[in-house]
């Protein structure tokens, strides 16, 4: 199905409401769940800017993260300081939405961000994406199937095309046996106590959503400008997938950013500052650097951990590589 013909959510969807986390004095965050198809539903916050028209910062968590992590929330901080607009919710089966995790798609979790930006984003005002790992994945999917609703799109190492591309060559034969004989696999992870489910689903559902092969162009269709960022020593999603984005996205402008000494959440202060400045240059007429026409950007970040990231040396190369 192309991505342009999506459905969009009945208006009638059930939103439930409770108070929301603690704001400094005026702001106020609504809380709910958003119906989703087969009576599940989809965990949300929305922080209402403070100002008509103000850019709104949407977050599209990683696989099995959550909208409560460190870049969610410093995203709502920087977003409540500038009175703009933020969203953060939970994909099906993941945090404190509904459903279970071994039944989830990338199919499924692009129609849950898609059906949040309709209900749910405020329609006035510039809505940005940041979508962090498979987050930048859907973004991109997003930003390609509403194009009319996004205004820019921020991806954190993005793990575009990781079921067809990353996953199943790190599975090891007896594995891959299990998987295809029980449907489901539970790996460890280092980022939790809980061991990640990889279904057959997952695999073989996201092959019809992969966005750097050649005959998609997908990324090719994208025209909201796009600033990436990656750490150059990720050890889950290679830095070179988003080098292989950048250079797809042909028909907008495409910053990548690598920060040499980056893991893959990209979680640190300084990290957390960076990706804060690439929302500011998108949200902030003249914030930020960037070409206005169609092109590649290609940045290093070597600050050192006591200074800004801001202040990293960047240059541009246009249609090469770091």
């Amino acid at each position: 199905m192309d991505d342009s013909t999506i459905p969009r959510p009945d208006s009638g969807s059930d939103l439930g409401s409770v108070s929301g986390p603690e704001l400094e004095e005026g702001l106020s965050e609504r809380t709910g769940l958003l119906g989703r198809e087969g009576g599940d539903a989809v965990a949300f916050a929305h922080l209402a800017s403070r100002h008509p028209g103000a850019p709104t910062v949407m977050f599209l968590p990683g696989f099995r993260s959550s909208m409560d992590g460190l870049k969610a929330m410093a995203l709502r901080t920087q977003a409540a300081a500038r009175g703009w607009g933020c969203v953060r919710f939970d994909y099906f089966g993941h945090g404190r939405s509904s459903g279970s995790p071994d039944a989830g798609t990338i199919g499924r979790w692009r129609d849950d961000v898609v059906a949040i930006i309709d209900e749910i984003a405020p329609t006035a005002g510039p809505l940005l994406l940041v979508g962090s790992s498979m987050g930048g994945w859907l973004g991109l999917l997003a930003a390609a199937a509403r194009p009319d609703r996004i205004a820019g799109l921020i991806t954190v190492a993005v793990a575009a095309d990781f079921t067809t591309d990353l996953l199943p060559g790190r599975l090891s034969a007896a594995e891959r046996a299990e998987i295809e004989r029980e449907g489901v696999i539970r790996l460890p992870t280092p980022y939790g106590s809980d061991p990640y489910p990889i279904s057959r689903a997952l695999l073989t559902e996201g092959e019809a959503h992969r966005v750097l092969t050649d005959d998609n162009g997908v990324l090719a269709g994208i025209r909201c400008p796009v600033r990436l960022v990656h750490g150059m020593r990720d050890p889950d999603i290679p830095w070179q997938r988003s080098v292989a984005v950048t250079e797809r996205l042909t028909g907008t402008s495409a910053h990548l950013t690598l920060v040499n000494d980056g893991d893959h959440r990209l979680s640190r202060p300084r990290d957390l500052a960076l990706i804060g400045a690439m929302v500011d240059g998108l949200a902030i007429p003249g914030a930020g650097a960037g070409s206005s026409g169609h092109s590649a950007e290609f940045g290093l970040s070597t600050a050192p951990e006591d200074e800004q990231e801001n202040d990293a040396k960047t240059h541009e190369d246009r249609g090469g590589r770091p």
